[in-house]
């Protein structure tokens, strides 16, 4: 980071006047400034300097991102930093802009901490939304923060023109995490279209504890009634935002004429209203923007019973 000097609001007469007000009239012939005011220089923060969060479109289209940085003080008196104005940018594109009033004191070569964290939506920016999704697979992601400082001194306030302030790469913090899976039992059942066509409606709750959206799908998901194969089905892909939880719902159609003699017994067993045992096996998949596919670990399962209303007799 290059050292800035102070374009400062004070003249040589501005000087020259405060300083006839501090001192008694005629005590002092000239002013002279002998040294160069440093503005406070940023240091980033490893660590804590990251992309933090991110949902694919569909499941938002946003990012939320930390950047953690030190603030050092290279004069030779304390200031205190009083206010920044400032703008966020990544890969050149201003994706936040604000304020804050730290208000800290910092002594001589001493630092302080400020940080940056925002969200924003990239829904209207595919350019961006594209540079975002490659740092997932290990393409830094540039950043800058520019902006003007307010300090003082115990005699002046100080004001720059508009500067970068830091900058540097975001990265993501972790990788995508599988979902956590449960089987919504109070809401799942099995009914009949007709005669010949049974199904069997398994809701899911597929929650995200990890930083990164994705689209969970799934390939020949197995279901089992009362531990007997009755069907497959495909998942097609469904938002799961960071850290949040989304509804999953499946259905399945047996082929009753396919089945053994023992998975008619049990679907019939699921129909008739009897609590039964249901499980949920098979492939499913993470899929991060169509960039890269992470598949879920085989030892996943969902298990429950499942209680479908009796038909009135």
């Amino acid at each position: 980071m290059q050292r800035h000097r102070v374009l400062l609001p004070w003249s040589l007469l501005t000087l020259l006047m405060l300083l006839a007000a501090c001192v008694p009239a005629g005590e002092i012939r000239t002013a002279e400034q002998v040294g160069e005011v440093a503005t406070p220089r940023f240091r980033i923060v490893e660590g804590q300097t990251r992309l933090e969060r991110f949902d694919p479109p569909g499941a938002g289209a946003a990012i939320a991102v930390a950047i953690g940085t030190s603030v050092i003080n290279e004069n030779e008196f304390p200031i205190l930093l009083e206010e920044i104005q400032y703008q966020v940018s990544l890969r050149g594109k201003p994706v936040s802009r604000g304020s804050m009033r730290p208000g800290t004191y910092v002594e001589p070569g001493a630092t302080t901490p400020v940080s940056w964290e925002f969200e924003t939506s990239l829904a209207d920016d595919p350019e961006l939304l594209r540079a975002v999704v490659r740092s997932f697979t290990g393409e830094p992601l540039p950043f800058t923060v520019s902006g003007e400082l307010t300090f003082n001194s115990a005699a002046f306030r100080f004001t720059t023109n508009r500067i970068n302030l830091v900058e540097g790469e975001l990265r993501p913090r972790e990788a995508v995490v599988p979902p956590q899976l449960r089987l919504v039992e109070k809401e799942s059942l099995a009914y009949l279209l007709n005669r010949e066509m049974p199904v069997v409606r398994l809701v899911l709750s597929a929650h995200n504890p990890g930083d990164i959206g994705y689209f969970l799908y799934g390939k020949d998901l197995r279901l089992e009634v009362a531990n007997v194969f009755v069907a497959t089905d495909d998942l097609r892909p469904v938002p799961v935002p960071a850290g949040e939880s989304t509804r999953v719902d499946i259905l399945f159609y047996p082929k009753t004429h396919s089945l053994s003699e023992e998975g008619r017994a049990a679907l019939n067993a699921l129909l008739g209203g009897y609590p039964t045992l249901v499980s949920l096996s098979g492939t499913l998949g993470m899929d991060v923007l169509g960039v890269d596919a992470f598949r879920v670990p085989d030892e996943w399962s969902v298990v429950g019973f499942v209680t479908s209303p009796r038909e009135e007799e």
